[in-house]
C-alpha cells in the first residue's frame, strides 16, 4: 500500500502549482463576501469570512485532488501498470480511500489558514482591528463541512471505481441534483415532517453534538463506501 500512496502523493506534488490559483480564488471569494456582508463587529465579520473560505475551499480543493487521482490513473495509464503489480484490487481501493482522506485533512488545514488570513485582513479593512474566528465556531464549521465532504466523496467514489473518470464524470453532480429533486418527490410531506423533526432536535441538542454526530455519520458512510468500492472494483474488467 505504501507504493500506491506514494504514487498518489506524487500526483499531488506534480500539480501543486495548479493549486495556487484556486487558493487565491478562495481568498478572493471570502474577501468579497466579507466586504458586502452586514456584520456588527470585527469578530463577526472575521468569522463570516473564515466560514466562507472553509466551506468553499474544502469542496473545491477536495474535488481537485479527487479528479487528479482518478484522472492520472487513466491519462498516464497508471491503472494498467498498477494492476500488474503484486497488489490486490482491495489494496488498490483502500489506498485510494486513505489518500483521499489524507488529502481532505491537508485541505482542511490549508483552507483554515487561508480563511484566518482573509478574516483578519477584512476585519482590519472594515473595522480597523484584527479578529479571528472563535475556536468553538471554528470546530463546528470544520466538522459540518468535513462531514458533507465525506458524504459526497462516499457517494461518488464507487461510481468512479465502476466506470472510470471518463465515463463517470457526468455523474459528479448527481448528489446535488438529488437534493434539489427531493421536494418534488411524492413523499414531500414526509420529507418536510422529517426536516421539521430534525430542526427541533437541533434546538434540543445544540449545534456541537449534532456536528459531532454528522461527522461520525460521514466517516461511517465513507467506510461503507470503501467496502462497496472493493466489491465493485473486484468485478470490473479492463
Amino acid at each position: 500500500m505504501k507504493a500506491l500512496l506514494y504514487s498518489d502523493w506524487c500526483v499531488i506534488k506534480s500539480s501543486i502549482k495548479g493549486y495556487v490559483l484556486p487558493a487565491l480564488a478562495i481568498m478572493a471569494i471570502a474577501g468579497l463576501t466579507g466586504l458586502d456582508a452586514v456584520e456588527p463587529n470585527a469578530l463577526a465579520i472575521s468569522s463570516h469570512v473564515h466560514s466562507v473560505a472553509v466551506s468553499t475551499g474544502i469542496i473545491m480543493l477536495s474535488l481537485f485532488g479527487f479528479f487528479g487521482f482518478f484522472g492520472n490513473d487513466e491519462r498516464e495509464g497508471w491503472e494498467g501498470v498498477r494492476l500488474s503489480l503484486p497488489v490486490t484490487r482491495r489494496t488498490v481501493v483502500r489506498s485510494r480511500y486513505v489518500a483521499l482522506l489524507a488529502w481532505m485533512g491537508v485541505v482542511l488545514i490549508a483552507v483554515n489558514l487561508l480563511g484566518a488570513v482573509a478574516g483578519i485582513v477584512i476585519a482590519l479593512v472594515r473595522y480597523g482591528q484584527p479578529a479571528i474566528m472563535p475556536a468553538s465556531e471554528l470546530l463546528m464549521a470544520n466538522g459540518a463541512i468535513l462531514a458533507f465532504a465525506l458524504l459526497y466523496v462516499a457517494i461518488v467514489t464507487p461510481v468512479f471505481f465502476k466506470m472510470g473518470i471518463t465515463k463517470a464524470r457526468m455523474y459528479v453532480s448527481l448528489p446535488f441534483l438529488a437534493c434539489m429533486l427531493l421536494p418534488l418527490l411524492p413523499g414531500k410531506e414526509a420529507i418536510q415532517a422529517f426536516a421539521h423533526g430534525m430542526s427541533e432536535s437541533v434546538g434540543a441538542m445544540g449545534p456541537l453534538p449534532l456536528v459531532a454526530l454528522a461527522l461520525v455519520a460521514g466517516l461511517a458512510c465513507y467506510a461503507a463506501s470503501a467496502l462497496v468500492s472493493e466489491r465493485i472494483y473486484a468485478r470490473r474488467s479492463f
